[in-house]
């Protein structure tokens, strides 16, 4: 069982991450959610189905996928088993910067939810670069942190050619897809589970078998993460939190605050001074 992280704080807080390890399918039973930070993985083994927005993709070893900033996902397994994963996480810092405009285009130049997973015809040299920056830090080799920026830069240069990726995708059934697409319209009225069935003319046992086949978690629970998710984005664009409360659906004020914080581990407020400040709180790497 192995996770390691090397942070680069001199190189704009990008921060790399290696997985390798035996994982469960009860590991992964979190809401849908979204970062303030952009998100690359080179999966390496493993096979996990990947919710993004409106869309489903399946991995089974050898893919790129990445989130954009404020990009709605979640991931699932269905069987024990070894998976292991890099990842390259990318702050706002370094999106900021004119000279980073360029790499950045893989990210920014695509709608959420279309073209998260994806071979590369730089598989191999992409996995072999980060890998690389890994036993740099290791080794504690001089310059070890001009190295795995180095590799860094490399990388995102590599897949911002569009000609040299191939889009994989697993499509959800229709009838998924339909009510994804309603939560994903009307998420700011939608209360209840029967809000759900009125407009789609679904039962809600239908609706929940679906959401348990698909992402491992109920039609209630995936709604709450839609809606914490709104809440945070407003936060991050300056809403207060009385604002970000209405903005997101919440019908009750106390209730937002409570459920926030019980599924973020911070009340609104203390998140809203954290963004206003030293940024967002680091959330911990996962599918």
């Amino acid at each position: 069982m192995s996770e390691e992280s090397i942070l680069l704080e001199h190189f704009y807080h990008i921060k790399l991450v290696y997985v390798n390890r035996e994982l469960f399918p009860s590991s992964w039973e979190k809401i849908p959610h979204s970062h303030e930070q952009c998100e690359l993985f080179i999966h390496l083994q493993g096979e996990i189905d990947i919710y993004a927005e409106k869309n489903m993709y399946h991995l089974s070893g050898g893919e790129i996928r990445i989130y954009s900033a404020g990009e709605l996902h979640c991931g699932t397994i269905a069987r024990q088993q070894h998976m292991e994963w890099y990842q390259i996480s990318i702050p706002p810092e370094f999106r900021a910067c004119p000279e980073a405009e360029k790499l950045m285009e893989l990210f920014v130049n695509r709608e959420y939810g279309v073209g998260n997973v994806f071979l590369s015809r730089h598989q191999e040299r992409i996995a072999e670069l980060i890998s690389e920056a890994f036993d740099w830090y290791r080794k504690e080799k001089p310059l070890w942190e001009c190295y795995c920026a180095s590799a860094v830069l490399q990388i995102l240069c590599l897949l911002n050619n569009a000609g040299d990726r191939v889009e994989r995708m697993l499509q959800s059934n229709a009838a998924f897809q339909k009510i994804l697409g309603v939560i994903h319209s009307n998420y700011q009225s939608l209360e209840t589970i029967q809000d759900i069935c009125e407009l789609t003319h679904y039962s809600a046992s239908y609706i929940n078998r679906l959401f348990r086949e698909n992402i491992n978690i109920s039609a209630y629970q995936f709604l709450l993460g839609k809606k914490l998710d709104e809440a945070k984005k407003a936060l991050r664009t300056g809403r207060r939190v009385t604002e970000a409360c209405e903005t997101a659906g919440f019908g009750s004020y106390s209730n937002f605050i409570t459920l926030f914080r019980k599924k973020l581990g911070i009340t609104p407020k203390k998140f809203e001074q954290q963004v206003r400040g030293a940024g967002e709180p680091e959330e911990s790497s996962e599918v």
